[in-house]
């Protein structure tokens, strides 16, 4: 008896410290995507400049809102900088365009690669060489596409792509949590693939078509049935939307008092 509750005490604990690494991988999300919108704004008509730490709280509330129909986070924060930052209704589209097209650009060279290159190595090395040559491109392209001067442009991949990595993990965390262990390589497909589903707004933050992607690609890749893959999904999920509800509140109530 001792020693059953010793071993339910430890798989327990481990099992707490995986969600926890989840929640903070969400957090992770959250301040990388405050940085690249942040990031890319210096380089629109924002008067005064929207500082890190309040394009953070936006982003925050943001992604809280987003789970209501209609995604009014995205108008919400658009009112916001409009109001407070005399930032043009338009810009914020462009601002908005641009983080997607950054997002889509990361995610479909990510898969290509995981799909299309065989060795780990290879597979660094191409990723290395995507990474330096996106990054070269982005500010002459963004140039060219917005006709203005472009901020810090080097910057917009690498945060991109470390935003879909932390998105990665935490679904490579939810299958251990859920004892079906997947290869790292393909936790970034199905990151890929979840973000695009989130990116696309067919519901409120890709509720339940998420998790279905998520669990369709797994299980046509992997010995893992679809149970499971759903499951892995839920368990993602529910940690972010814990995670996203407190940063929001947070944040939502730092904006307000501000």
């Amino acid at each position: 008896m001792a020693m059953e509750q010793i071993n339910t005490s430890a798989m327990v604990t481990a099992e707490l410290w995986k969600l926890v690494a989840i929640a903070t991988a969400v957090v992770g999300n959250l301040v990388l995507t405050a940085g690249l919108f942040w990031i890319i704004t210096l380089s629109f008509d924002a008067v005064p400049p929207v500082r890190l730490g309040r394009m953070t709280c936006l982003i925050s509330v943001s992604a809280l809102l987003n789970f209501l129909p209609l995604r009014p986070g995205l108008l919400g924060r658009a009112a916001y900088l409009k109001q407070h930052h005399a930032l043009p209704l338009h810009q914020s589209v462009w601002i908005l365009l641009s983080v997607l097209a950054t997002g889509i650009v990361v995610l479909a060279t990510s898969t290509l690669i995981v799909l299309a290159v065989p060795a780990w190595w290879n597979r660094l090395a191409m990723a290395l060489t995507a990474l330096a040559a996106l990054t070269a491109i982005t500010g002459p392209t963004a140039h060219w596409l917005l006709r203005r001067r472009i901020s810090a442009a080097y910057l917009w991949i690498p945060l991109r792509t470390a935003d879909m990595l932390l998105a990665a993990l935490r679904l490579w965390l939810a299958f251990w949590i859920v004892q079906e262990p997947i290869a790292f390589d393909l936790a970034i497909v199905a990151g890929a693939a979840a973000v695009l589903v989130n990116l696309a707004g067919i519901t409120p933050n890709g509720l339940g078509v998420r998790e279905w992607v998520v669990a369709a690609l797994v299980t046509a890749t992997a010995q893992i049935s679809t149970e499971a893959g759903l499951a892995a999904a839920i368990v993602d999920r529910a940690v972010e939307a814990t995670a996203v509800a407190m940063a929001g509140l947070v944040s939502l109530h730092r904006l307000r008092w501000r």
